[in-house]
């Protein structure tokens, strides 16, 4: 981890995110092809103590949570890890925020991508820490809980889920008025949720026609509520840069087959080499994506950090020309 983002950091790269689950799953934290599913493929860290952990070897990149499942977190504590993470970080935390994979759910996309395994894994945390209400609504209250917690000496807030008067939560969060919230999610409760609480929407696995018809529903519910449009427009996606396509085609085949069929693995990842790699980026980008959370497949961190450095040096030149 510290090799990758203290990589990251000299590259000068916007920021590195962590992903948030509780329960482990070998499926889900591995790359079926290209690991061991059993030992320390199954260890996903917790979210905010690895952001933390990352703050004190790095300098200059964003601390990212891409995203939180907030649902199963209480938003009081929530804000307070929060505020501290982004005083030790001197200001730089992005909070990603979604309310879980769909539950029992099976095929998304347009039947392109398989997230059984999401969603047996979000059956069991909602379980275990026994959630009761609707998860959306109880994120919403989440967002405001902690912006009031943030920003006010003495928060009160009176809702569905969270009643209190007069808490006074120290330290406050560096950034002001707050640091900003990402909403992840494709439906139109999320990017709803992005307009009316948010500064960035960063769904996952989502093509660039999908997104461009997203944002362009977003600009029109922004207007009717006279709300801003949500500046940060990004996609949480899978991606492979490679010295050829057949050979990135294969890295993402060996990694992720099991869960994308081959339409998806063509238009809900970006891989490919250089020139393709960049030709499927400018699409995004003509879609209206200004942030890329790129989850390369981690065939050893050494190439991780090897596709990191090409694209810097090649792709993102190529965008910005």
């Amino acid at each position: 981890m510290l090799d990758v983002a203290q990589a990251a950091d000299e590259l000068g790269l916007f920021g590195v995110s962590v992903q948030d689950h509780v329960i482990a799953d070998a499926a889900l934290s591995s790359c079926a092809g290209l690991h061991n599913q059993s030992g320390e493929d199954r260890d996903v860290y917790e979210a905010l103590q690895t952001l933390a952990f990352v703050a004190g070897h790095t300098k200059n990149i964003k601390l990212i949570t891409g995203v939180l499942i907030v649902p199963f977190r209480n938003a009081v504590l929530l804000a307070k890890e929060t505020a501290a993470l982004d005083v030790f970080s001197d200001g730089r935390l992005v909070v990603g925020v979604g309310v879980g994979a769909p539950r029992r759910g099976r095929i998304e996309s347009g039947g392109n991508q398989d997230i059984s395994v999401h969603a047996r894994v979000s059956d069991k945390e909602f379980a275990t820490f026994n959630v009761q209400g609707h998860r959306g609504r109880i994120t919403d209250e989440t967002l405001q809980v902690m912006e009031a917690i943030w920003t006010e000496d003495e928060a009160s807030f009176h809702g569905e889920h969270y009643d209190f008067d007069s808490l006074a939560v120290y330290p406050k969060p560096v950034q002001r008025p707050r640091p900003r919230f990402w909403i992840g999610g494709r439906s139109e409760a999320a990017r709803r949720r992005a307009v009316d609480h948010a500064e960035g929407w960063i769904p996952s696995q989502i093509s660039a026609d999908m997104f461009r018809d997203s944002a362009a529903w977003m600009r029109s519910y922004a207007d009717e509520r006279d709300r801003p449009m949500p500046y940060d427009l990004g996609v949480n996606i899978f991606a492979a840069l490679a010295g050829s396509d057949g050979e990135a085609h294969q890295y993402m085949a060996d990694g992720f087959g099991s869960r994308f069929n081959e339409e998806g693995l063509e238009t809900l990842v970006i891989s490919g080499g250089l020139d393709t790699f960049i030709g499927k980026t400018r699409r995004f980008v003509d879609a209206g994506v200004n942030v890329f959370d790129l989850k390369f497949v981690p065939i050893t961190v050494d190439k991780t950090i090897e596709q990191m450095e090409v694209l810097v040096r090649e792709v993102v030149p190529a965008l910005m020309s």
